[in-house]
């Protein structure tokens, strides 16, 4: 914020009044001021970047909220919300998370805090072309990250994406011919229909 700015708010909320652009004429106000920053304002007031009268005046009641990477709890459910908040505006149906997005979400560090996370989901809603984000359908400035999260994930995690790929590639493969692609994976049906379930392939 401009020094300059920061006058005039430290000015009105001394006086109680503010004065209209374009003319000489005040008006009485009766505000509440709520802010927020990313940055350190002790660090701002030592290189002369924000005023210290300012900071004292509006620094009546301080919370810190941690960065998202020091609240992984919270991180499922923002995403949920930020993801149906986003296919609204978006007109686009996309409803769940895969386990495997998810868990690289829980690890991921998140430098950019829950504007990042808005950003890569939205970028994957427009990318996907199913009902659930999927690994790839992340940005690419994140695939590089995915390399290190196949590490976090475990080996678990890593053979379900392959076998869901797989079992996707092999229907695709026998136009939608459910035998034919449990014939092209070498499982039995009864094998293979319990996969779909499991992936939640049915569609």
């Amino acid at each position: 914020m401009p020094l300059t700015a920061q006058v005039k708010i430290l000015r009105a909320l001394q006086e109680g009044e503010i004065e209209a652009v374009g003319t000489e004429k005040t008006q009485k106000i009766d505000v509440r001021i709520i802010s927020a920053t990313n940055q350190s304002i002790e660090e701002l007031i030592k290189e002369n970047r924000f005023r210290e009268d300012l900071y004292y005046r509006i620094n009546v009641i301080s919370i810190r909220i941690p960065p998202l990477k020091e609240r992984a709890e919270d991180i499922r459910v923002t995403a949920k919300f930020l993801l149906r908040k986003i296919t609204q505006r978006t007109g686009k149906r996309v409803v769940s998370f895969s386990d495997a997005v998810m868990h690289f979400f829980m690890h991921y560090d998140w430098p950019g805090n829950v504007r990042e996370l808005e950003n890569v989901i939205e970028s994957a809603v427009h990318l996907t072309n199913t009902e659930m984000l999927e690994l790839e359908d992340l940005p690419d400035h994140m695939q590089q990250s995915l390399y290190i999260s196949k590490e976090v994930m475990g080996l678990k995690e890593i053979i379900s994406r392959a076998e869901k790929q797989a079992i996707i590639h092999a229907i695709q493969k026998s136009n939608g011919d459910k035998i034919k692609a449990a014939d092209l994976l070498g499982i039995s049906k009864s094998s293979f229909y319990e996969k779909i379930k499991r992936y939640d392939l049915s569609q």
